[in-house]
């Protein structure tokens, strides 16, 4: 199984996660940094910590759910919920979670 890891993407929760995410938000660029596969049955993902990427790929995400490689493949995308993306590109699966930060604006509301 290929682990994906997206900086700025990565959360797991035991449950659903408070992300909130619209489709719209999600169409553009992005780096996925990609760990090496594990051949553990019992990798835990929520206690992964720190990623430490063997590959990197950027892909474009387009409407309706076109998504495009630097490396010119060519395959789709969807959104998972609100939570996350799923995507098939290149032969392979690629699968994240949205990380959600609860931030204060500045006028000190989340």
């Amino acid at each position: 199984m290929l682990l994906l890891s997206i900086n700025l993407l990565y959360s797991l929760n035991l449950s659903n996660t408070p992300a909130d995410c619209d489709k719209t938000q999600i169409v553009g660029n992005w780096t996925f940094k990609i760990e090496p596969t594990s051949s553990q049955p019992d990798l835990n993902c929520i206690l992964h910590g720190e990623i430490a990427p063997n590959s990197t790929i950027h892909v474009s995400l387009e409407e309706p759910n076109i998504a495009n490689s630097d490396k010119g493949d060519t395959g789709f995308w969807t959104m998972v919920n609100i939570e996350g993306i799923s995507i098939y590109l290149g032969g392979y699966h690629y699968f994240a979670l949205f990380q959600y930060i609860e931030a204060e604006d500045e006028a000190g509301k989340t």
